[in-house]
């Protein structure tokens, strides 16, 4: 909450965060001397109680920027920090006059809280005037901290949900109890959310088409939120959790994904290929979200995918490693689902933070592969994809033949697709300049003997186009 009001904190502007319920939770700067004086005396209900009014007021409505006029005419700008739909925060910045003090307020306030006047009038010749720029500026700064905040508070909860489905596909894969592994599952998702009760319903339709539920915890009463399972068009069940009224919500596509995974803890554990390709599929529901962030991710990831496994044939790998190859360049972006759509399609130069968010995708895409059943040697290509041959990538700073030949191959034919594709800031960049800049940093950033075998694939293919065009 200090990170907050600190980001707001300027001179002569008064910050103050409030919860939903008008309490003043933090603040930062001074008060305006008449708005000290005020505050000072034992009889300065009506003061406070209109600011907490005013922040019970600006929560409820939810809906962006207010500006308020206290009862002494003083100007305050608020926002709501809203996530998931409701109000957690209230941030309120101000305390300043837009034309000179008015006596007619001034007065009465001051009589109401017992103070001289004219001690009340000389305070109040002392506070910042400003101008309606002025104002309109704060506004907009308190709107961007609100927003901020909100961002944050989302990729947060995005994370902690990516860690909640990995813990459960650990727990799915190793479950052979089927009523049993599914009540445990249901009960972890419950605690997780904060549900009251719980229910999964599996088989072709909705709770209402079934006569009981597979697995059940707690007791549904309060606000009900239910997803149906299974992909689009096929119902594979239902999963039903109940909250207490005013708690916090939670995202469908998690539910969804959660509900998938509890339904197939219900099937023995010798169905684990079955099990694999269904948490795949959660997976790329959850690839579908960040897809309205970067439309070309699901793209770039399968052309990627293609030119990887091509180059590693060419290098004389077995079908049965370059397949795993493919299938690793398929997923090794899955670990940008946390990162916000804003600094993936960044044109400029990233901020170091903004730098460490991207760097932590590789990890973030093993864990859940790994939780998800997959071999450690196509973990590790994906975990080890932005390592470079010279030891100056990340996340580990391996180098050589140290980096997995897989990690490798997908190494080169990322940053050749990512050259030769269009992007939200410029065009492609063409096959010319990208294969001149993989043979300049060849032997720094790339293998040499993956850029030639790629920039072979690649020829070979460009010049089959040629004969096919003429």
């Amino acid at each position: 909450m200090q990170r907050i009001v600190a980001s707001l904190s300027f001179p002569g502007v008064y910050v103050s965060v409030y919860t939903p319920a008008g309490e003043e939770a933090a603040s930062e700067g001074l008060l305006p001397p008449f708005c000290g004086l005020l505050l000072n005396s034992p009889l300065t209900g009506p003061c406070r109680s209109w600011h907490s009014r005013f922040a019970v007021a600006v929560g409820k409505e939810a809906v962006g920027v207010v500006v308020g006029r206290c009862p002494a005419g003083l100007v305050c700008v608020a926002a709501p920090v809203a996530v998931a739909g409701r109000c957690c925060l209230v941030v309120e910045a101000g305390r300043v006059f837009d034309a000179r003090p008015d006596v007619g307020r001034i007065v009465p306030m001051a009589r109401i809280a017992g103070v001289d006047a004219a001690v009340a009038a000389f305070a109040a010749s002392r506070c910042l005037v400003w101008d309606s720029d002025e104002i309109g500026k704060l506004s907009s700064l308190v709107s961007f901290v609100a927003a901020e905040v909100v961002r944050e508070e989302e990729l947060r909860r995005r994370a902690a949900e990516l860690g909640v489905l990995a813990d459960l596909s650990i727990a799915v894969a190793g479950s052979l109890g089927a009523k049993q592994a599914a009540g445990h599952l249901l009960k972890m998702v419950a605690e997780f959310t904060g549900a009251s009760g719980g229910a999964l319903y599996v088989g072709g339709g909705r709770r209402a088409d079934l006569p009981s539920p597979a697995a059940k915890v707690g007791v549904l009463a309060g606000d009900l939120v239910s997803v149906c399972l299974g992909p689009e068009g096929r119902g594979a069940g239902e999963l039903v959790l109940s909250f207490a009224p005013g708690s916090e919500g939670v995202s469908k596509e998690f539910l969804k994904v959660a509900g998938t995974m509890l339904s197939l803890s219900m099937s023995n554990a010798k169905f684990a290929r079955s099990l694999r390709r269904s948490y795949l599929w959660g997976v790329r529901a959850l690839v579908g979200a960040l897809d309205a962030k970067d439309s070309q991710v699901r793209r770039h990831s399968a052309r990627v995918a293609s030119l990887a496994y091509r180059t590693a044939r060419a290098m004389g790998l077995e079908r049965p490693e370059a397949t795993e190859v493919y299938v690793a360049g398929l997923l090794h972006d899955v670990g940008k689902l946390a990162i916000n759509g804003t600094v993936l399609r960044n044109p400029g130069r990233l901020t170091p933070q903004e730098k460490r968010v991207i760097e932590e995708h590789p990890v973030k895409a093993a864990r859940v592969l790994r939780a998800a059943g997959f071999g450690q040697r196509l973990v590790d290509m994906v975990l080890y994809h932005h390592e470079n041959w010279d030891g100056t990538g990340y996340p580990q700073r391996l180098a050589g033949d140290v980096i997995p030949v897989g990690a490798r191959v997908l190494r080169v034919a990322d940053a050749y697709e990512a050259m030769t594709s269009d992007r939200p800031y410029r065009s492609a960049l063409g096959h010319a300049y990208a294969a001149d800049e993989l043979r300049r940093c060849s032997g720094r950033e790339f293998d040499p003997r993956v850029v030639e075998a790629l920039l072979g694939v690649v020829g070979r293919s460009t010049r089959a186009q040629s004969v096919a065009s003429t």
